[in-house]
């Protein structure tokens, strides 16, 4: 078990750094394209390299949640499962009280409460 868990780490410390690559890559190309004695197709050339590294993050992004979802699903870690639940209900708990409060009251009086306050 400790030889998984470190291993996860191991690629978790690489997609951290390859994240991190990428968004530095992306700032860099920003600042190119900031610059105002570009011709217009270099600068469109550029932009499709942005979209492009945008892209990769994004689906890199996604994979690392669906990764975390899926450990989290097949733990046997009790704490963190009940600290996964007791995260839930207080959310839950709080929409469920903010739901109530702001029920009965009309678009106008919250507005009025608000312009109150400041």
């Amino acid at each position: 078990m400790q030889s998984l868990n470190k291993l996860i780490k191991e690629e978790i410390g690489l997609d951290d750094e390859i994240l991190n690559n990428r968004v530095m890559q992306m700032r860099g190309l920003h600042k190119i394209i900031m610059y105002n004695g570009m011709s217009a197709p270099d600068r469109a050339e550029l932009l499709d390299k942005v979209r492009d590294i945008e892209d990769r993050i994004e689906a890199q992004l996604n994979a690392r949640s669906k990764a975390q979802n899926q450990r989290r699903l097949f733990t046997n870690d009790a704490r963190e499962i009940d600290a996964d639940i007791r995260r839930e209900m207080i959310r839950l708990k709080a929409e469920r009280e903010s739901e109530e409060k702001y029920k009965g009251m009309k678009l106008k009086d919250l507005l009025d409460k608000n312009v109150k306050k400041d």
